[in-house]
This record gives structure tokens, C-alpha cells and sequence, in this order.
């Protein structure tokens, strides 16, 4: 569930960087990245749309990157720093 942010933000690399750059890339490859990017829109979209309502899924829409950013890379800080599995609570209070 975590990757699918990671991956879509590098398929929107990917296929942003092939098109500036003007690299040849195989319709393989090319397919895929936009299947990615296709899931990682759709993901999202129907998330908002089936918890909230349109006004949701065009917010949503305007700060997919920044919200995926946060919820793909939070799968990978936490294999960095291992959490604490004596307490129970997902975020510890001070």
C-alpha cells in the first residue's frame, strides 16, 4: 500500500525526465511507467472519492505529490530508524 506513492513519484520522474531529455525508451518500459502513473492517480482518486466527495478528490488531486511524498517514504524511514516494539502506541507522547 506504502509503495504505490514511492513508485508513482519515480514513474513521474521517470517518464518527465524521458520526455525533456528526449532519451529513447523501449514501449515496454514506457507502457509500464504510465500504467504506474495511471495506478498512482487512480489509488489516490479513489480513496478521496469513496471517503469523501469531489471537493475531496480535487484537493487531493492538487497535493497528490507532496501526500504521496509523505506516505511512500514513511515505509522506508521506518526500516531506517526500527521502532521502539517494547511500547505499544504508534507515536510515542512526551
Amino acid at each position: 500500500m506504502y509503495l504505490v506513492g514511492v513508485t508513482g513519484l519515480i514513474g513521474l520522474i521517470m517518464l518527465s525526465t524521458y520526455i525533456l531529455m528526449d532519451i529513447h525508451i523501449t514501449p515496454m518500459i514506457l507502457l509500464v511507467t504510465i500504467l504506474n502513473i495511471v495506478g498512482f492517480t487512480s489509488y489516490y482518486q479513489f480513496g478521496a472519492l469513496y471517503n469523501g466527495s469531489r471537493k475531496y478528490s480535487l484537493i487531493l488531486f492538487l497535493f497528490q505529490i507532496p501526500v504521496a511524498f509523505y506516505d511512500g517514504f514513511t515505509i522506508l524511514y521506518s526500516l531506517v530508524t526500527r521502532p521502539n516494539f517494547q511500547t505499544f502506541e504508534t507515536i510515542k507522547k512526551v
